[in-house]
């Protein structure tokens, strides 16, 4: 295990600082060669795209990168915000169950589409996975929707080459995964399941309209995930898929209070499905009482999946 100590937040690395020579211009208008392979491997709550074709510089060494001035009282400012927002009976906290139970009809299908967002480039992606409606539940509650953990995400995307849609994808070994934003279109469902590592799993896709946004423009894309009966029994991990060419992820985890994380492990998953454990790789933080967990990676391999795990405490 890989131990979060008590005390002061301190920096460990977390997520692979591999670079590919092609990804590294951010002035690249099409990243086309890394989704000439199609496979659909997944993990975790990630989607599936096609294999990077590219050469990549592998940096390993024992110097641990340091978290930016600020960054520590800036993600603290995040929890206290949400904790407030998300206190129960408060006016935000009603607004926050609403949008938890929105449902969007979903197109069922056998055979899922491929979700590839090729003419387009993530310049960061900010996540954050919060349990203020998580309830430990017993096994006979599984057949309904009881206990939402949330995952609000913005994309900070960059338009390499006009296109009409965005890719988003989930997936759960809960009971199932709903989601919400404005530019929402459809969202395609597949009732079968797949095994991927350990683990069981649904895959959701979900479509967004982005047909204003112009060639080289940047905008941002918001939605909500909110993952029903997950993170129950064993299901202790949490993570994201590089879908398209990235430059950085942040991922903030608002454990519930009474519920303090105790020791943490990181994966990668290749796309052959391989999974290997993550030793000094990124940068993490951590308050002392671990009730929440945040976790940046820079350069994350397209393809690739990335995944925390934890015990409770």
């Amino acid at each position: 295990m890989v131990n979060v100590k008590d005390g002061d937040s301190e920096a460990i690395i977390a997520s692979k600082d591999a670079v590919s020579q092609n990804a590294n211009n951010s002035k690249i208008k099409k990243v086309k060669s890394w989704a000439s392979r199609n496979h659909t491997h997944i993990y975790g709550m990630m989607g599936a795209v096609g294999l990077a074709i590219a050469v990549f510089t592998v940096v390993n060494n024992d110097t641990y990168l340091e978290v930016a001035p600020g960054t520590k009282e800036r993600v603290e400012r995040d929890v206290a915000e949400y904790r407030l927002e998300h206190r129960v009976g408060s006016k935000s906290d009603s607004s926050f169950q609403k949008s938890a139970s929105e449902h969007r009809e979903y197109v069922d299908r056998n055979d899922m589409i491929n979700p590839l967002n090729d003419d387009v480039r993530i310049l960061k992606q900010n996540i954050i996975t919060g349990f203020s409606g998580y309830k430990d539940l017993e096994p006979i509650d599984f057949s309904e929707p009881n206990s939402a953990v949330t995952q609000d995400i913005a994309y900070h995307i960059e338009v390499m080459e006009p296109t009409e849609v965005f890719y988003a994808t989930a997936t759960t070994s809960g009971y199932d995964v709903y989601f919400s934003s404005k530019s929402l279109t459809k969202v395609h469902a597949s009732q079968q399941t797949e095994k991927v590592g350990d683990y069981k799993v649904k895959k959701r896709i979900a479509e967004f309209d982005i047909s204003d946004e112009a060639e080289d423009s940047k905008f941002i894309l918001e939605h909500r995930k909110t993952y029903w009966n997950a993170f129950q029994d064993k299901q202790l991990w949490a993570g994201y898929r590089v879908d398209v060419p990235t430059d950085e992820v942040e991922y903030l985890l608002i454990f519930p209070e009474n519920k303090p994380f105790r020791d943490i492990e990181i994966f990668a998953t290749d796309t052959d499905g391989n999974r290997k454990k993550l030793n000094k790789e990124g940068y993490f933080l951590s308050d002392k009482d671990k009730t929440w967990l945040w976790w940046r990676s820079v350069n994350p391999i397209p393809g690739w999946t990335y995944n925390i795990e934890w015990e409770w405490k």
